[in-house]
């Protein structure tokens, strides 16, 4: 439980939205690598974390097809994305 509250933390404390940062940026130098699916995927949860309106980076985020392996973690990247954390 008290690694669940330090991950909250650090949510809000913004670490995820920086990691998020760097890896999308080393992503995103290697866009010409990607297939079609994969690059959807990218720009998808690119959209989620940066369209103003809430309703639509939700959508985004449904769109892109991530997703964490626990409702729990699921449940914070909504919350995430809620809150422009990610």
């Amino acid at each position: 439980m008290l690694a669940r509250l330090n991950r909250v933390r650090m949510l809000f404390a913004g670490r995820f939205m920086k990691w998020n940062d760097l890896n999308i940026n080393a992503l995103s130098k290697l866009r010409s690598r990607f297939d079609p699916i994969n690059l959807e995927v990218l720009d998808q949860f690119i959209l989620a974390r940066k369209s103003p309106n809430l309703i639509i980076r939700l959508w985004h985020l449904h769109k892109s097809g991530v997703y964490r392996q626990t409702l729990f973690g699921n449940l914070g990247l909504v919350v995430a994305v809620i809150f422009r954390k990610l």
